[in-house]
């Protein structure tokens, strides 16, 4: 699982997170994320806006075609067996010949659909 260290989760939300590893075609899943302080100021109204477009509008479109494109590293679970097996090609990832770093949520989401999992 990958939790955001400045997140704070419902009570319920790892129930719900690992609900549909109860189907073996699930690789991984991720959680609907808010921002509980989007008044505070410009720059989290603009977090806000951003979340509520990736996590409402964009999982919403992309959900239609029977996919995700990012399992968001805020809050996501991953399937262990799974996982592991694809943790050596995670930790090796390269871009254009260089170690790469960044985008880990992305990486992961691409090495579990490229499995045939969703």
């Amino acid at each position: 699982m990958t939790l955001d260290s400045d997140s704070e989760i419902m009570p319920d939300s790892l129930y719900h997170l690992v609900a549909p590893f109860k189907q073996p075609n699930v690789g991984a899943t991720t959680g609907k994320i808010k921002v509980t302080n989007r008044d505070t100021n410009f720059l989290t109204r603009m977090v806000s806006v951003r979340y509520t477009m990736a996590f409402d509008f964009f999982r919403a479109t992309w959900s239609t075609f029977g996919t995700v494109f990012c399992c968001s590293g805020v809050l996501s679970a991953y399937r262990k067996s799974l996982l592991m097996e694809i943790l050596p090609d995670f930790e090796n990832q390269t871009f254009l010949g260089e170690r790469c770093t960044y985008g880990d949520d992305r990486a992961l989401t691409n090495l579990v659909l490229k499995k045939g999992l969703n």
